[in-house]
């Protein structure tokens, strides 16, 4: 893990498809075969430098990122794919959906069994299928906020928001919200 973003250029006689392939498969970000100019090579080393910059650079945004969405006040939740993985949850969420850190990594449906009976998940499935945010406001939700099993009501408002790759497509949903049972009661 120490060594993750130093990109590594595979220099090999062997030139087939196949070896090719290998090298790539176990792990090498390019592949350069003998003979080879010097200027060939220092092309392909500067192409690898730049890619791992650029990889580098997205790393960091993305951590700074995610650092001040942990900071947030209201639950934040990043679910990704078409199975709504947890990606990133900030305390708030926890908090509010009465879950540790555990869930992350998890499909939302393992993480939360709960929500099976609740109109949550089919409406991730519409951001995701349709590509357009939706916001309810105080919305009945049935949660072990207090993790001893026993589900208790609380009202929230908050919004699916798509967050679109390169493509267009939905790559996954940035799900806020705001805990405003005292306000519905």
């Amino acid at each position: 893990p120490a060594l993750a973003t130093i990109p590594i250029l595979l220099v090999s006689a062997r030139a087939g498809e196949e070896a090719i392939g290998d090298g790539l498969r176990r792990g090498a970000d390019g592949y350069i075969t003998k003979p080879f100019s010097a200027s060939h090579l220092l092309v392909r080393i500067e192409a690898q430098l730049n890619t791992s910059r650029m990889k580098s650079a997205a790393y960091e945004e993305r951590r700074r990122l995610y650092t001040a969405l942990a900071a947030a006040p209201n639950p934040i939740l990043l679910l990704t794919g078409p199975e709504h993985v947890v990606e990133l949850v900030n305390p708030a969420g926890l908090e509010l959906w009465g879950k540790d850190g555990s869930v992350v990594g998890k499909p939302l449906r393992v993480a939360s069994p709960e929500l099976a009976d609740q109109p949550f998940l089919p409406l991730l499935d519409e951001v995701r299928r349709s590509g357009r945010s939706i916001q309810q406001r105080a919305t009945l939700a049935r949660l072990d906020t207090h993790r001893n099993g026993e589900l208790v009501d609380i009202y929230v408002d908050f919004v699916f928001e798509p967050v679109l790759d390169a493509a267009g497509r939905v790559e996954s949903i940035l799900v806020v919200a705001l805990d405003v049972t005292h306000q519905v009661q």
